[in-house]
């Protein structure tokens, strides 16, 4: 199982932690339970993503991080984030199948706190395959995040998915010669433990990539 990795994905760096407390998209209100993060460009998604993932080391949560595309994240942007890469277990799978495999194996060991499954644009799950996931999550109390890109108007990846949030980047104006900034905000669409529509933004410097 696998697949060469050609290129990175940037992540951005949270200028300032705010106040989570209540977060509807926060690792206490996503724990035990199977998100969808979702994008219409490769942008954003991936920076949220690792909010969680240094959540989860602070809480001493294993981590494991699959990618069923030919991309991955870019390991300084998460070292810049004070995410400790040697503690974070990644799986390269060759297509969404393998990807979806390769997360219940992960899930089933009750070994992880977070498993990010980053499975990109046009990607199926059966729902056999996310009935299982779902009961594994809740089994072992894991915070299990897909990665997808679609239209803002596109369903959720399997009627099972918990919460479906979609994400949206846009550059916000550099008060200095310094780090240009962008704003992420996230919509959640679809929450089966509260209403749907609650919008959370965040502030980050770019990435080194695109200063």
């Amino acid at each position: 199982m696998g697949t060469p990795v050609d290129h990175v994905i940037k992540a951005s760096r949270l200028i300032a932690p705010e106040g989570r407390e209540g977060d509807p998209w926060s690792f206490d209100s996503l724990a035990g339970r199977v998100s969808e993060l979702s994008e219409e460009l490769s942008f954003g998604a991936l920076t949220f993503a690792v909010e969680l993932l240094s959540a989860a080391q602070e809480r001493s949560e294993p981590a494991a991080w699959v990618s069923a595309r030919s991309s991955l994240f870019f390991p300084p942007d998460l070292a810049e984030n004070g995410i400790d890469l040697s503690a974070v277990t990644v799986v390269a799978a060759g297509n969404v199948q393998e990807a979806a495999w390769a997360a219940d194996l992960l899930a089933r060991s009750g070994a992880f706190g977070l498993l990010v499954v980053d499975i990109g644009r046009n990607a199926k799950i059966t729902d056999g395959a996310m009935a299982r996931l779902v009961h594994l999550a809740r089994r072992y109390h894991i915070l299990m995040l897909f990665l997808t890109e679609k239209r803002r108007s596109a369903p959720s990846l399997s009627s099972l998915i918990s919460v479906h949030a979609f994400v949206r980047s846009t550059a916000v104006e550099r008060p200095t010669e310094e780090a240009p900034r962008i704003s992420v905000d996230v919509t959640i669409v679809k929450d089966k433990r509260r209403a749907p529509g609650v919008a959370i933004g965040r502030k980050y410097e770019a990435p080194a990539g695109v200063r």
